[in-house]
């Protein structure tokens, strides 16, 4: 209908100009006529000084086309301008109503651009890097597999590998510090498409055993330890007692493999030793694709190369399944993949609290139209079409959204630097994370959906009203009008919404609850832990280290308040305890496939320090040195895999590859070596003076607080070797609590949604019931008159409410047990029809439905009858 409007407008305008034109010709006809020439002649130059006539008309019909634009444009301003200024006078006429909807927007849009700001960092946002749709991490994990890959693997244009986990004390000027680097192949940062802003990359010869040390280092350390300072490349610096060439200085831009790190060495390749080349999986393998292939191409040649890689191992053979399912997936998918699953859930909650908010504001809105239905006829009486009054109706909207949009990017920016604090493992490899133009973009468009989602539906209602019939009505009644389905409806939609966030909540502090419950199998209350990193160079002897340890823990030992010292590799719980596979003396595995084993290293003394009980045999000794048969203690779990029914003691174990027997000495209790609700893993603690590191964690059990040792552990390792760092000093219950910090992280701000959740769903019932107590405020009169109970009155009502809440809880009960799947990954031991939660959930809705309903209801029974009636 429109367009063919349009073009009628079009051919009318057309015959109107070549109308003109005509006109226009003729008068120069008739004047060249009465100078002489012949009506031919004349017509004939008339049309030739006047031009073509076709490229006149479109010339005159895009001018008459510019010039209604431009009047639609300045139209639409004025008009845009008019509305605007009537909307912000009705909103100051309104300070309640506007102050509680901005707040109320700028809770959900300023949760939600918090959110997207993490997730924009984590998922949506390109790494850095060049090409970085064709970089996929790999699952493998040995140089030996590095090797292979880069040697046999045609699906990939080049391969490179990293490990992460590198810590390194300097020594130079100031204090020794302990700095964060990376192994990392050397062709690694070129094919990331990283180039130094100083320096040159590392080079071949720098993989290869016996060559000189180099580093790079980080913008960062650079400006921080060195002062910026040009000479600093070239020169050498002291990296555990060992000196380094600084080959080059990254850009600050650059944070591969995360921000922590600080200088990445090049990986040395040495195949000479077997056992480290063929058994040792600790590389992190990356890969560009070559040109022709997928992820699900490069997965099938991926797969054949490791199968042929398997059953090259002379050391041993990895379980068949590594090769059958052996992957990759996207290199930013893998570096994200620990925090997909968090970032979801909150994206969700808060997701829905904006759900909510909607909600809540199209029912107050719905809940006002009464009060506008004789503002709406009367502009309807003075000409405003409906499509006007729908438009005038949503800008009101907009401006709302609009401030909350702005009150909630303030928010917005608080809540990220809290939650960015909070998320254990996330930091701004992809870039800074905050409130950037893609949060400000994603948060206008927020505000733009938000506001069609909470106005449109009372916009079109209140633009289908009868203006002859709303002027006619009489007083309040009339203006107070229908829509009380719609608003029940809105109502049990918010209550229902609420449940699901309130059923989550309740799930998630149950998982708290149960995982503190948990028995990691030892105690690690008043037991403080902390980090040595002596410099592997001046400690590149076992029985330096092993003095270096035993003065520590003697020096600790005879402090008053310390019961028992010890030290370990790693402690438990930390995520980072290493895996060996193991032989077992009489015992012969099916086609080479050894079993795996966790590997602990610990100090006489830690079974005690530690309150982990010893079920039989002894505990190390300082005796269990390299003079002595090697000895292990194994946990019941693998004596009782391997020996059930039978003495673990004097049985045996062995290295994958060739080597004397450790023979077992003593058992021990389980011990929960992942986060709280883990499952029990086979463990071999091996005695530290027959496999010494440079690198431990001291632990001291004390009688009182362990936080007051922390300073006088410092002093005593200063004492011992003022160069070594003291790092991670905490005490190992702070350890265990961190284990499950997504839990716990993901409990919190869900609770604290559903407390939001909560009071808006109340919010929401007491304006349907308040509405629907001044409805029916003449009748409620009448009845008062005629002598019915205020206690009924009050009854009725508070049941209307707590009907519309039971309706709302039993569908937000099925939307939990839909969003248990949602949440489960999180969840230990809670079950999705746990009537605990389920009845705790729906008592809190139903209480604070009474109560949002019992206010509006105790008005309604005190009414004055006279005043009522008097009302209308």
């Amino acid at each position: 209908m429109a367009k063919a409007g349009r073009e009628r407008r079009r051919a009318a305008e057309e015959s109107q100009v070549l109308e003109e034109i005509e006109f226009h010709i003729e008068q120069r006809t008739e004047s060249l006529i009465r100078s002489g020439l012949s009506p031919e002649q004349a017509r004939l130059e008339a049309e030739r000084r006047f031009g073509g006539r076709e490229n006149i008309a479109r010339e005159c019909l895009a001018l008459a086309d510019r010039l209604r634009r431009r009047r639609a444009r300045s139209e639409a301003l004025f008009e845009m301008g008019r509305d605007l200024r009537q909307v912000a006078r009705g909103l100051r006429r309104r300070p309640g109503f506007t102050a509680a909807a901005v707040l109320i927007l700028a809770l959900g849009i300023g949760a939600n651009a918090a959110m997207f700001s993490l997730i924009d960092a984590v998922v949506l946002r390109s790494l850095p890097h060049r090409d970085p749709e064709r970089l996929v991490a790999l699952t493998g994990g040995s140089l030996a597999e590095l090797a292979g890959l880069t040697q046999r693997a045609r699906c990939f244009e080049s391969v490179a590998a990293f490990d992460g986990g590198l810590d390194l004390t300097y020594t130079g000027k100031g204090e020794p510090a302990r700095l964060k680097g990376a192994t990392v192949s050397v062709n690694l940062l070129r094919m990331l498409g990283a180039s130094p802003q100083r320096g040159s990359h590392f080079q071949e010869e720098d993989a290869r055993p016996g060559g000189t040390p180099k580093v790079i280092i980080s913008d960062r350390l650079w400006r921080d330890r060195f002062g910026g300072r040009e000479e600093v490349l070239g020169s050498s610096v002291a990296l555990d007692g060992r000196l380094y060439a600084v080959s080059a200085i990254m850009p600050a831009e650059f944070r591969f493999p995360n921000e922590a790190t600080q200088l990445w060495l090049p990986l040395v390749i040495d195949d000479s030793n077997q056992g480290a080349y063929w058994g040792s999986y600790f590389l992190s393998i990356v890969a560009r694709l070559a040109p022709g292939f997928d992820q699900a191409s490069a997965t099938t040649e991926l797969r054949r190369v490791f199968e042929e890689l398997r059953l090259e191992n002379p050391i041993w053979t990895p379980l068949e399944s590594y090769s059958l399912n052996a992957g990759l997936q996207g290199l930013q998918a893998d570096m994200g993949g620990n925090l997909r699953p968090l970032l979801s859930l909150l994206q969700g909650a808060v997701f829905t609290v904006l759900l909510i908010v909607c909600v809540n504001l199209a029912n107050l809105l719905l809940a006002r139209s009464g009060a506008r239905r004789r503002e709406t006829a009367i502009r309807a009486c003075l000409g405003a079409s409906r499509s006007r009054l729908i438009a005038f109706l949503l800008k009101e909207c907009l401006v709302l959204a609009a401030l909350g949009a702005g009150l909630g990017l303030l928010l917005a920016q608080f809540l990220t630097d809290s939650l960015a604090g909070r998320i254990p493992g996330l930091d701004g490899r992809y870039g800074s994370i905050g409130v950037d133009l893609r949060v400000v973009a994603f948060s206008a468009a927020m505000a733009l959906a938000t506001a069609a989602a909470f106005g449109l539906l009372p916009a079109l209602r209140l633009s289908r009203t009868g203006a002859i019939a709303v002027l006619r009505e009489s007083g309040r009644s009339g203006a107070l009008a229908a829509g009380r389905r719609t608003r029940d409806v809105l109502v049990v939609a918010q209550v229902a919404l609420s449940v699901v966030l309130v059923v989550c909540s309740g799930m998630m502090l149950t998982t708290i609850w149960q995982l503190s419950n948990v028995d990691p199998g030892f105690q690690g209350e008043r037991v403080l832990s902390a980090r040595l990193d002596p410099a592997e160079a001046f400690y590149s002897e076992s029985t330096a280290r092993i003095g270096f340890y035993q003065g520590v823990l003697e020096r600790l030992a005879a402090l008053q308040d310390v019961e028992s010292t010890a030290a370990a590799d790693v402690l438990p719980m930390s995520g980072s305890v290493l895996s060996l596979a193991h032989r077992v003396r009489g015992r012969d595995f099916e086609n080479g496939i050894l079993p795996m084993a966790k590997r602990r290293l610990v100090t006489p003394g830690y079974f005690k320090t530690m309150r982990i009980p010893l079920l039989e045999g002894r505990d190390f000794v300082a005796q269990d040195d390299p003079n002595r048969r090697p000895a292990v203690i194994v946990n019941r779990a693998l004596a009782e895999r391997f020996w059930p029914g039978d003495s673990a003691l004097g049985q045996a174990v062995g290295y994958p590859w060739p080597s004397d027997w450790l023979e077992v000495v003593g058992v021990v209790e389980d011990v929960l070596l992942g986060e709280l609700g883990g499952g029990i893993e086979p463990t071999i603690y091996f005695p530290y003076a027959q496999d010494s590191r440079a690198s431990m964690t001291v632990l001291a059990r004390t009688a009182r607080d362990p936080a007051a040792l922390a300073a006088t552990l410092r002093a005593l390792v200063a004492e011992a070797d003022p160069q070594v760092p003291v790092s991670d000093v905490r005490t190992v219950r702070a350890a265990v609590i961190d284990s499950i910090a997504q839990p716990r992280l993901a409990a919190a701000f869900l609770s604290s949604f559903a407390l939001v959740a909560l009071a808006l769903g109340g919010f929401g019932i007491y304006g349907v019931i308040a509405v629907l107590v001044a409805q029916r405020r003449q009748e409620i009169g009448v009845r008062l008159a005629l002598g019915a109970p205020p206690a009924r009155i009050l009854g009725q009502i508070v049941i209307q409410g707590m009907t519309l809440a039971g309706l709302g809880i039993c569908v937000g009960l099925a939307g939990a047990a839909l969003a248990y799947g949602w949440i489960e990954q999180f969840l230990f031991d809670v079950d999705l029809l746990d009537l605990r939660i389920v009845g705790a959930s729906a008592f809190l809705l139903a209480a604070v439905a009474a109560l949002a309903s019992y206010w509006p209801a105790r008005r309604a029974s005190r009414l004055d009858p006279l005043e009522s009636l008097r009302a209308d």
